[in-house]
């Protein structure tokens, strides 16, 4: 029986590149929402924090910088298990391009930007946040190879 007379078609097969590519897709964006997520959840706990106390506010730079390294850490932790190769590489990376978008940032906001003590403490943070989810999750996959 020919197919093409009969108006039925035969499924389409995805190539493993499209699968693989559309796969990376998804956990980029998984690793972004989660990261982003993270560090927006640390930064509200750390206001309603900061306005029940009697804190001083030059304190917050501290605790803004905890979030962004968490935030990057989850991130870097989310990439690293859904790429499943390399992953403390993939945390670093990680960490290297939030480390890239601070400055970008920064940069499109019309300053130039100082690398004083409280900026290097941030990018330091930022950079050793993906590297310590990678980290995390390189340990989490060899730990669960050995069992």
């Amino acid at each position: 029986m020919n197919l093409k007379k009969s108006g039925i078609r035969p499924p389409r097969i995805k190539s493993r590149a499209r699968r693989e590519k559309s796969n990376l897709i998804l956990v980029l964006l998984q690793s972004v929402v989660c990261g982003a997520g993270t560090a927006l959840l640390l930064l509200v706990v750390f206001a309603q924090l900061f306005a029940r106390t009697e804190w001083p506010l030059e304190m917050m730079r501290g605790f803004s910088c905890t979030a962004a390294a968490f935030g990057t850490m989850a991130a870097a932790l989310v990439l690293a298990r859904g790429v499943q190769q390399k992953r403390l590489l993939c945390g670093l990376g990680c960490g290297a391009f939030c480390c890239m978008l601070l400055l970008g940032v920064t940069l499109l906001s019309g300053r130039i930007p100082a690398i004083d003590r409280t900026n290097a403490s941030m990018l330091a943070a930022v950079l050793l946040g993906g590297a310590l989810g990678g980290g995390v999750s390189a340990l989490r996959a060899q730990g669960s190879a050995a069992h």
